[in-house]
């Protein structure tokens, strides 16, 4: 059942195929808006064996192209006139307009800092203020865009040759040319890519978040959170708070999900164990019991997965253990209304058993169509 989609309607779950295959379901994400603009009715995008999957509102189904599974995909929308969605898959960054439709477009990544000739490998993408921001999981660092890159195809950028700009006759005016917006993503108007590190002891990124105005910069051995400059200097990002080395860092980049505005991940337990965190604005709050926390520090959390969904007016945060305790994958979830925990099993749907320990995702809040 894990190659479902499900959503409920009137009391009554729903379950469609979208691939005969026991692969399970690597990535969701329900976009803003959908290409067709049914009183704005969103899409839901799944990754499945490799592919992804677009879904409408009437549960009509469309493949649009192949990604990379070896990493769980992160998924962003870019907003502005030309909205798209975006997908890195810890390989490559892809993007598909959600308005226009069409199949995956590749976007060009800019060789590694001081390792000419290695592309970077982002784990995670995100869009604060119009920017995208994706992280390099070989490096640590965090490559941005200038606002809204996409919103044509072509750019005017300066002719550079040999690393120097060109001038025309009048020897004042800098000469430009036109380049492909897709290609030219992370690269200011000189063809320099724009990067940053964590400021933190120099801390390795390995995960990023978006809330709002806010960047939530995660580090092994720190968090910090960044906005973007004013509009003349928007090359320039600060940092506004932090949590200091070794206090809590992040140990499971897979972890990290949203739930109503807060953020959940897996601590790396360098002070006092591994837990579960929730970040509220810019403050931190355990969320994890005891007997989690001991399930957590006995168990391989690399590939932990965190999710988040809600019923009935309770919002859940989910997390996925593939190798658990016992080596046994487990799911737990947290309610944030009632504050507390439960063990999460699936019941196979044609046998009506219980199946301990396995865990049917997405949980997708796409409406069901009516007719």
């Amino acid at each position: 059942m894990r190659w479902s989609i499900k959503s409920q309607f009137h009391g009554i779950k729903w379950i469609k195929q979208l691939e005969s295959t026991k692969e399970g379901c690597h990535g969701s994400f329900v976009s803003s808006t959908g290409l067709d603009a049914n009183n704005n009715a969103p899409d839901a995008f799944f990754v499945i064996h490799s592919k992804l999957y677009r879904v409408d509102y009437k549960w009509s189904v469309e493949c649009l192209g192949s990604v990379d599974t070896g990493s769980y995909p992160t998924f962003a929308e870019t907003g502005g006139e030309r909205p798209f969605l975006l997908i890195a898959d810890g390989s490559n960054l892809f993007y598909y307009n959600l308005k226009e439709g069409g199949s995956l477009h590749y976007i060009n990544l800019p060789d590694r800092i001081n390792e000419q000739g290695m592309k970077i490998k982002p784990t995670h993408v995100q869009v604060v203020s119009g920017s995208i921001i994706v992280n390099d999981s070989g490096s640590g660092y965090a490559y941005y865009s200038i606002p809204y890159p996409l919103s044509q195809e072509t750019r005017q950028v300066y002719k550079i040759v040999n690393g120097e700009v060109q001038y025309k006759s009048d020897h004042i005016t800098p000469e430009t040319e036109t380049v492909q917006s897709d290609q030219y993503v992370f690269f200011d108007d000189y063809g320099t890519p724009l990067y940053k590190n964590g400021e933190s002891n120099s801390d390795a990124i390995n995960a990023l978040y978006a809330i709002g105005s806010n960047l939530i910069v995660f580090g092994p051995k720190s968090i910090e959170f960044w906005q973007r400059g004013d509009a003349e200097q928007y090359q320039t990002w600060v940092r506004t708070s932090y949590t200091f080395n070794r206090e809590i860092g992040l140990d499971s980049p897979k972890s990290v999900s949203s739930v109503n505005n807060s953020v959940c991940f897996v601590s790396n337990g360098m002070n006092a164990g591994r837990a579960v965190f929730a970040i509220v604005g810019t403050e931190f709050q355990k969320i994890s019991e005891t007997w989690l926390d001991e399930i957590l520090d006995n168990s391989d959390t690399d590939n932990a997965i965190g999710f988040a969904y809600s019923r009935s007016n309770h919002a859940f945060y989910g997390l996925y253990i593939p190798n658990a305790q016992n080596k046994r994958s487990r799911t737990f979830v947290y309610d944030f209304s009632t504050k507390q925990w439960a063990e999460r099993s699936s019941r196979n749907f044609k046998t009506g058993r219980d199946s301990a320990w396995n865990l049917i995702y997405p949980i997708c809040d796409l409406p069901l169509s009516q007719e």
